[in-house]
């Protein structure tokens, strides 16, 4: 059962993670441009 659970947060995690490396990556190519 744990390892039913595991495949979603997994994924969640992962579609976060992307989320918030492309912002980063955004303010900081903002950043070099200013």
């Amino acid at each position: 059962m744990p390892q039913l659970e595991a495949i979603p947060a997994i994924d969640f995690q992962t579609a976060t993670y992307k989320d918030a490396y492309s912002r980063i990556k955004a303010i900081v190519i903002e950043g070099e441009q200013e």
